[in-house]
Formats: structure tokens, sequence, C-alpha cells
């Protein structure tokens, strides 16, 4: 005897069949999408542990460090006062000793959070109420069945037209979840972890350890020779104090030139502050505060990594939040970039098909096609020397070859970009775009 189930699944419409095919593949695809993003985003809470209780690292390490340099300095205190170390090591005894026992504690407890239990919440889809087309009776498919039985009379339940589509929006909806969720994490333990700004100090944790341990030693040196009444060995003296006014030196010029630069920049930026009511900022911290509150997508994370002249504007033009990301840097772990992102929802922009938010390094997918005044509008900016990317957060647009050089140069050239703001935004709405 045959079974009624079956043989009205080979009855059905062959473009029935392969609509629901399209349809479960399309499901399953999502599905699978919130599946990765969830791992990933557990991955990162095993390592850096929760919301709850993560911990700020670069405070954490300071604070150990100062603890550890004091016990390292007592110890060294009684050591040079037994006679069994000379007093004039005792700046490298602090000094090393704080920071390698700082550095030890924390990169040890990191470590050990491997090991930690990670909490996957994949996204969950709720039934879909569909009519038997035999009894009339309502029954219920899970988003991605394609077909599935009467409880009644057993005869078989095919998704319609309005169930399909409320299936791809269920799954869309949930991989939507799973990616901001996600997205958020990554960009969140950014900025806990690396925002607190010490990035930019590390070519003093280099130069003033080395400056101080050799000008202290030099002027105790001098100073014994000079209370003893004896000759004072100039060349290797003068060597001594050479290298160490080198050493300061230096770091007054890089204070200096760093200080020129961000005056340029604000400099720079200062008629969009007048034209958009815009505020400044700088560093990982507030640039993370605006991605979380305005760019509903991905964001690439090398981009979170800001240099020493970094500097950030945020406003509003017709309704449209964006920012202005200036980095001039040229360090190898950062994005030297000059880049602009309205905030918006446009229509027909797919999500960015990634496994890993880490690996992620581009704004989004090429512009979409639009109608004529789209075009004039993209066909300007890119011949202004701009790269155009959309994603479904937004409109970024930035700086690219001769004109990235130029800004990184004269940064006050970022005064003209009141007319690049007004374009893009004026480019996303001909796109159809919604504030977002």
């Amino acid at each position: 005897m045959s079974c009624p189930y079956c043989a009205h699944v080979q009855a059905l419409d062959p473009h029935k069949l392969r609509a629901l095919q399209h349809y479960q593949a399309n499901v399953e695809h999502d599905l699978i999408a919130a599946e990765k993003h969830a791992d990933q985003q557990a991955a990162y809470e095993k390592w850096y542990g929760t919301p709850e209780d993560r911990r700020n690292t670069t405070s954490e390490f300071f604070l150990i460090a100062g603890v550890c340099a004091v016990i390292a300095g007592v110890v060294g205190a009684v050591l040079a006062s037994l006679g069994l170390m000379n007093w004039m090591l005792m700046p490298t005894v602090v000094l090393m000793g704080g920071f390698m026992c700082g550095a030890l504690v924390v990169y040890a407890r990191m470590f050990i959070s491997m090991f930690r239990k990670g909490n996957v919440q994949p996204g969950q889809l709720d039934e879909l109420v569909v009519a038997c087309p035999n009894c009339g009776a309502p029954g219920k498919l899970t988003p991605g069945d394609s077909i599935d039985t009467c409880a009644h009379c057993h005869a078989a339940l095919v998704p319609g037209s309005t169930a399909i589509q409320q299936g791809l929006e269920a799954a869309a909806r949930a991989r939507r979840k799973a990616a901001l969720r996600h997205y958020r994490t990554e960009i969140k333990t950014i900025a806990s972890v690396y925002g607190g700004g010490s990035g930019k100090h590390v070519v003093f944790f280099v130069l003033v350890p080395f400056a101080v341990m050799l000008t202290l030693p030099t002027l105790m040196i001098t100073a014994e020779q000079l209370q003893q009444g004896k000759e004072l060995p100039l060349p290797p003296l003068l060597i001594l104090l050479g290298v160490s006014l080198g050493l300061w030196g230096t770091i007054g010029l890089i204070l200096w030139l760093r200080w020129s630069k961000q005056q340029a920049t604000a400099r720079g930026m200062a008629p969009l502050e007048r034209a958009f009511n815009a505020r400044r900022g700088s560093g990982t911290r507030g640039l993370a505060d605006w991605i979380l509150t305005h760019w509903a997508g991905p964001f690439p994370i090398q981009r979170l990594y800001t240099g020493v002249n970094h500097q950030f504007m945020a406003g509003n033009c017709h309704g449209f939040p964006f920012l202005i990301d200036f980095n001039p840097s040229k360090a190898q772990h950062m994005v030297t970039r000059a880049t602009l992102h309205v905030a918006a929802e446009i229509p027909g922009v797919k999500p960015l098909d990634i496994d890993h938010q880490a690996a992620l390094t581009i704004l989004g997918a090429p512009l979409p096609q639009g109608n004529q005044t789209a075009s004039d509008l993209r066909f300007g900016l890119e011949r202004a020397g701009f790269e155009l990317r959309v994603s479904e957060a937004g409109l970024s647009v930035s700086a690219e070859g001769e004109r990235l050089k130029q800004l990184r140069k004269h940064p006050e050239l970022l005064a003209e970009w009141t007319s690049v703001v007004t374009g893009c935004v004026a480019l996303v709405t001909a796109l159809g775009g919604r504030p977002g």
C-alpha cells in the first residue's frame, strides 16, 4: 500500500518543489551563519570573560606593576645595604621588576581563561502556523521545513508563499540578532581591553626607563667623584651624558611632533564642527561608543586600534548620524585611514557573509547601482579619490591614494570635507536609505 504523504510530495508541481528547496537552503544558510556568530561570541567571552566580569587589563597591569616595583625596590634596598648589590642598579631593579611581574600576572590570567567553558546561544526560530489544505485545521511548521503532516487528517502540509516569506524573515532576524550580538561583544571587548590609550605611550615605556637608568647612575658617579675630590673620567662621562641628553631630547621631540599634528587636525575639523554641530574625540573607547550606538553591522577590528594622532568627529547631517575616522599613523598593526561612515539602512544591501569578525578587513560590498542622481554623486566621489562601500550598517567612504597621502601630511585639508559629508548623505538618500 502506497503512502499518501509521499505520493502528495511527488505530485507537487516541479516549480513548487524548486521553490521549497530554495527556501529550505536559504533558511539553513542563515541558521548556520547565526551558529557561527554565536560560536565566535562564546570564544571571545571564554578568553576575555563576559561583560559582567571583564577586567581592564591596562589598569590591572599598571596596578600590579606598581606594587611589584615597590616590592622590588624594598628588596633591592635591603640587598644594597648589605653590600650584595650596587646602589646604582636600583633604577633597573625597580623598573624591570615591576614591568616583568605585571606582564607575567596579566597574561597568565588570560591564558588560564582559555580553559573556561563558553556559553553558546544560537538563534531560535518560532514555528509558523499554516492551514491544512485538506481539513483546514491549523498546523505548525518550523522555518526551513519544506513539508510536514497534519496532526488531524495526516495530509501533507506545504508552506505557501506567505509562510515561506515569514520563514525567510524569521531566519534573517535570527542571523542578524546573533551577528549583532557577536559584533557588539567583540567591539566592547576591544574597547575594554585596549581602550585605555596605553598603546600610544609604548615608546615612552622604552625611552624613559633607559633615560632614567643612564641619567641617574651618571649623575651619581659625577657627584661621588666630586665629593671625593677625584678627577672626573671625562671621555666615558661625556658619552653617558650625551646619550642621556639624546634620549631626553628624543622624548621632547616626540611630544612636540604629536602636539603639532593634533593641532593641525583640530584646525581641519573646526569648520565641520561648526557646520554640523559635531563633536571631536580620539581613541578606541570613543570610537567604539559611536559604533555600538549607530553602526548596526560588522566593523573591522583592525580599525579599532588607534594611533597617537587618531581623532574622530561625530555629528548629524539631515538626520543621518555620521563619523569621520582619521588615523594618520602608519604602524603595522593599525589601518591608516581617513573614512566617513554614514549610518543608514540602504535597501537591497545583503549582510556580509563572514565566518569570523577578526578576519574582516573591508568595510562592505561595492556600491549597488542606483538612479541617475546616485550615479552622478558616486562618480563625483570616486573621481575625487574616494572608495565607496556599503554594508547592512550604512555607507563608508574612504580617502585613497594621493588624497590620503595629502591628508596625512596636511590634516588641515579635512576642512574640505563639509561638501563630502553632504554629498554622501545625498547619495544615501538617493539610494532610498533611512537613518540607521
